[in-house]
């Protein structure tokens, strides 16, 4: 009986750890440092030019976040293409404390934190344009 009860204890332990990891801090700029990217479509707002079929592997053709507000594990910010616009970034992370989601006006992507890195994959959707990005940020 006490190994069944020292046993339960344990998995209330680890259950309830997990439940309550460590938010972590992503306030700053991230910068990417690798791509992997496909795209197609008449307008990316972006980029702001018209495109054809384009596969990329160049983190320069990347997106930077900047990350202005944190309130728990909500955020806020902005992206900032390669030619210097910038869009509004809105975005949460899950209760485990790395895995974590974005959302702007052209697309929404998810992710895993590992320290200093983001590593998620990006979708564009709208009427005109689509693509997938996946990338790694470091943070500056």
């Amino acid at each position: 009986m006490k190994i069944f009860v020292g046993l339960a204890v344990a998995a209330l332990l680890a259950a309830a750890s997990a439940a309550a990891a460590e938010v972590p801090n992503l306030v700053g700029t991230w910068k990417p440092v690798e791509l992997a990217s496909a795209r197609y479509g008449t307008f990316n707002p972006q980029h702001e030019m018209p495109t054809d079929l384009v596969l990329s592997n160049d983190p320069r053709g990347g997106v930077a976040f900047v990350i202005d507000k944190q309130d728990g594990a909500a955020f806020s910010g902005r992206t900032v293409g390669p030619g210097g616009k910038a869009g509004t970034l809105v975005g949460a992370i899950r209760r485990d404390g790395r895995n974590f989601a974005v959302s702007t006006d052209f697309g929404a992507g998810t992710g895993i934190i590992e320290g200093d890195e983001l590593e998620f994959c990006w979708f564009d959707t709208n009427p005109y344009f689509a693509a997938v990005s996946c990338y790694v940020h470091k943070r500056e």
